[in-house]
């Protein structure tokens, strides 16, 4: 009997813990901070994460911006908040072994993307690599889309993230940093660069924090800002982030995350109405976000999450058919769900490009010249689809 009056007696107060927590910020003497920020839900992860280094989130508040960078030498629970005046470009400084610099010029406005665009000569398209930053610099630098200081040297053609460049990995800001780098400095050499938003962007700008790696709780516990305000509407990449799509057109080749499901192609979607979407479901506060069933985008068949040009039981040929015509375009290019390798399907007319093969020493990529359609990799391999 005092057995089980103990074992209750234990269950009730770990009950009373997670109650109080999920209520409840505390923070201790040492900075740790555990339980909710403004209604998001961390419990114990504050307390164990470390951090070698983070940012810069650039904040612009009132027309000023500062930036703050989070960095301990030595791992420490406690990192220092290094808080700067920022005018017309940050330094960023990559959470890796180099520890690679580069620096990037601000933008006073940002604009909605373009949704329909002419194909170049050549398409290069990667996705799902989550923050990844060295992985990505490795791709692009082998197959001459940037060089060694991380300058854009693809001419007038075009770069394009399928989503999912955020979350996992532990370097989201630099990984960002150089997307909004490359984007000026494309379109100053008559090329560009699309940037389309995934489930993993989702959950950044809304903040969820279900996915990110460790050391962010550790941002989050040094700078006393949940995800939501690291990235809200008064942050420079924040503001950056809610200006990009969730599909686009580049000639007869259609790009989305997810996929178009049946329930979505059946609300007769146009880019525009999709961009409409994405512009209003991502402003903080707006209640929209909230609203997941039978949502255009938050829903299991929503663009972001939608996996049936995969996964099985997969949408039929007819289904796929009617996308292409509806849109008037020849290939729809997704991410999101992974395949053994980039590769096609639907007789050529779904291109996959959320690779499982990915690692730190190889990844792939999607290159589309015209109407030969490649995989390609670090080591500059090329295989027809």
């Amino acid at each position: 009997m005092l057995k089980k009056i103990i074992l209750v007696s234990f269950l009730l107060f770990v009950l009373f813990l997670v109650v109080f927590f999920s209520l409840n910020a505390i923070r201790f003497s040492n900075g740790v901070l555990l339980g909710v920020k403004k209604g998001e839900l961390y419990l114990f992860e504050y307390d164990i994460a470390t951090i070698n280094r983070d940012g810069p989130y650039v904040f612009n508040k009132g027309g000023k911006r500062y930036s703050l960078n989070v960095i301990a030498d030595d791992h420490s629970v406690i990192p220092e908040v290094i808080r700067t005046p920022v005018e017309k470009y940050v330094n960023v400084v990559v959470d890796n072994a180099k520890q690679t610099e580069f620096s990037v010029s601000l933008r006073d406005q940002y604009s909605r993307a373009e949704l329909n665009l002419p194909s170049p000569k050549k398409i290069f398209v990667i996705s799902d690599l989550e923050g990844r930053f060295d992985q990505m610099v490795q791709l692009l630098i082998a197959n001459g889309v940037i060089d060694q200081s991380l300058s854009w040297t693809f001419g007038t053609n075009h770069l394009v993230l399928n989503g999912d460049m955020v979350d996992r990995g532990t370097n989201v800001l630099p990984m960002l940093w150089l997307i909004y780098k490359l984007e000026s400095e494309a379109k100053l050499s008559g090329g560009f660069v699309s940037y389309i938003l995934g489930n993993h962007e989702r959950y950044l700008m809304l903040g969820a924090t279900k996915s990110v790696a460790k050391k962010y709780f550790a941002t989050m516990r040094a700078t006393s800002l949940s995800q939501s305000e690291l990235w809200s509407n008064s942050t420079e990449l924040g503001r950056w982030l809610r200006t990009k799509p969730i599909a686009i057109k580049i000639g007869d080749n259609l790009f989305m995350h997810g996929g178009l499901s049946p329930e979505v192609i059946a609300m007769n979607p146009t880019l525009h109405s999709l961009d409409a979407e994405a512009e209003k479901n991502f402003l903080q506060g707006n209640s929209v976000q909230l609203q997941i069933d039978n949502s255009i985008l938050h829903a299991d068949t929503g663009v972001l999450f939608y996996r049936g040009l995969v996964r099985e039981p997969k949408a039929e040929v007819s289904h796929v058919d009617t996308v292409l015509k509806h849109f008037s375009a020849k290939r729809i290019v997704i991410g999101h769900t992974l395949v053994d390798t980039i590769s096609s399907d639907y007789g050529g007319k779904v291109l996959r490009t959320s690779s499982r093969r990915n690692n730190d020493s190889y990844t792939e990529a999607l290159m589309i010249e015209g109407n030969k359609v490649w995989k390609i990799n670090t080591l500059v391999q090329k295989t027809a689809l």
